[in-house]
C-alpha cells in the first residue's frame, strides 16, 4: 500500500516512465520463479517399530535448524500412527524439558530407567549423534542384554528396551512434601516425594490420574476441600526440580491455614504444610 502511494506521487510529478519501471520491478518480485525451498526425505516405514517410541537426540537449540528432524519422527508416526514421548514443534508435553536433560547423555543408568518408567518400548537414535563413549556405552548395554538392537532405519539405530513397564505417580507409597504460595486469587501448591527413591514415577492427568483433594483447614477451624489434579505429565523423580503443581482459590479471610493433601477415596495423608493468606 505504501508502494502504490508513491508511486502516485511520482506520477502526479511527471515521472512517468520512472514510475511504469518501478512498477515492472514490484510486480517482478510478486513473480518469484517456483522452486522447492528444501528437498523432501523419503517417508520411511515404521511398521515394525513397537510403540511408546523415543527419538534421540532432543534439539539442542530453539533454531530452526535443530528441529528439522521432528519433521522426520512425524513421518514415521503418521504413517504407524504411534506414540513417542518427545512431543513436537507445536506440542511439548510438561515433562519434555526433563526429558531432554535425563537422556542427553544417553545411553545412563537415570536415562534408561526413565524411559522403563514411561513403557518406551523402541529408542530410535541417529548414528551421526552419538561420540565413541556413548557407542561403547551402547555395546555394553547390549552385552548385558538391557537393549536389544533390531535392524537399523534409515540413519536411525534401533533398540528394544525390555521390561519397560508404565510405573504411574499411584504406585509411589511414601510421603509427599507441600510448598504453597499466594499467587494472585489462588493458592499453589507444589508437591514433591519426599523419601530419597530410586524409582522414577510418572504423573499424568490420563493415564495415571491421581485422586487428591486438598483439605484447608482455618485458624477458626473453618474447613475446605478442593478436588485436584496435576495438568499436564511430569517425572518425579530424586533430586527432580520440577514438582507436581496443584491450584486452589484463595481463602477470603486473612490468616495461617493449613493445608493437607490426601487421597480422595482413602482419606490417607499424602502432605501437609501451612500458609499465610494476607489481607487484601
Amino acid at each position: 500500500m505504501l508502494a502504490v502511494l508513491f508511486l502516485d506521487v511520482l506520477w502526479q510529478n511527471g515521472r512517468r516512465w520512472l514510475t511504469v519501471g518501478l512498477a515492472v520491478l514490484i510486480l517482478g518480485e510478486l513473480l518469484p520463479a517456483p522452486a522447492r525451498l528444501t528437498v523432501v526425505p523419503p517417508l520411511l516405514d515404521g511398521q515394525n517399530l513397537t510403540p511408546p517410541l523415543v527419538f534421540l537426540p532432543f534439539p539442542e537449540s530453539k533454531s530452526v535448524r535443530a528441529y528439522a528432524n521432528t519433521a522426520t519422527w512425524m513421518a514415521i508416526t503418521g504413517s504407524n500412527p504411534a506414540p513417542m514421548v518427545n512431543g513436537y514443534s507445536g506440542y511439548f508435553p510438561q515433562m519434555n524439558g526433563q526429558l531432554r536433560d535425563l537422556l542427553a547423555d544417553f545411553p545412563t543408568f537415570d536415562g534408561l530407567e526413565t524411559l522403563r518408567s514411561l513403557g518406551v518400548r523402541t529408542i530410535l537414535i541417529t548414528k551421526e549423534s552419538l561420540s565413541l563413549e556413548q557407542e561403547a556405552r551402547l555395546a555394553a548395554e547390549v552385552a548385558d542384554g538391557r537393549l536389544i538392537p533390531t535392524a537399523p532405519l534409515d540413519n536411525f539405530l534401533v533398540y528394544k528396551l525390555p521390561d519397560a513397564q508404565f510405573n504411574p505417580a499411584t504406585q509411589y507409597t511414601g510421603e509427599w512434601a507441600l510448598d504453597a504460595a499466594v499467587d494472585g486469587d489462588e493458592l499453589a501448591l507444589r508437591a514433591y516425594a519426599a523419601v530419597p527413591d530410586i524409582q522414577v514415577y510418572v504423573a499424568d492427568p490420563v493415564l495415571s490420574p491421581l485422586n487428591w483433594q486438598v483439605r484447608v483447614m482455618g485458624e477458626d477451624g473453618r474447613r475446605l476441600e478442593y478436588p485436584v489434579s496435576p495438568p499436564g505429565t511430569v517425572l518425579l523423580y530424586h533430586d527432580s526440580n520440577r514438582r507436581l503443581l496443584l491450584t486452589i482459590p484463595l481463602p477470603e479471610v486473612a490468616g495461617t491455614y493449613t493445608l493437607t493433601l490426601q487421597n480422595a477415596e482413602t482419606g490417607q495423608i499424602l502432605g501437609e504444610t501451612t500458609v499465610l493468606v494476607p489481607s487484601n
